[in-house]
């Protein structure tokens, strides 16, 4: 759900597109509250991090 926004080979002018995984998030979980989506994305991006890109 939110590998592309991750995607080294993907932006919007040389930025980053991580703001949209976390609106992503807020999407398909909309009963989470502001704390635990960060959480959440904050789990997202550490993993995203630490496995490779296909």
């Amino acid at each position: 759900m939110t590998a592309p926004f991750f995607d080294s080979k993907q932006g919007w002018g040389g930025a980053s597109l991580t703001m949209y995984a976390r609106q992503t998030l807020r999407d398909a979980y909309p009963n989470l509250s502001q704390q635990e989506i960060a959480i959440l994305f904050s789990a997202v991006q550490r993993f995203h991090k630490t496995v490779p890109s296909k």
